[in-house]
């Protein structure tokens, strides 16, 4: 169980019930997966805007939530 402060057993069940397989996949394929990394709408000189859509939103939206608490307790995350 993930005891760091600022994230919580919602973050822990999430993971273990949303996202059973991530010791079969590389960093790559996890993110791909939960869909955390934005997608861009390039073409040519044409820089369109980055969004993120798809994959598992219950557990970007936990992760999102968990990240932010964690923010406001950890030392060396507050600054940033």
């Amino acid at each position: 169980m993930l005891r760091t402060k600022g994230t919580g057993i919602a973050l822990t069940y999430t993971l273990i019930c949303d996202f059973p397989e991530p010791e079969k996949l590389n960093r790559k394929e996890i993110v791909e997966l939960v869909d955390i990394a934005p997608m861009n709408r390039d073409s040519g000189s044409l820089q369109g805007k980055r969004y993120i859509r798809g994959g598992r939103r219950r557990v970007r939206t936990v992760l999102f939530v968990s990240i932010m608490s964690a923010i406001q307790y950890h030392p060396k995350l507050k600054p940033m």
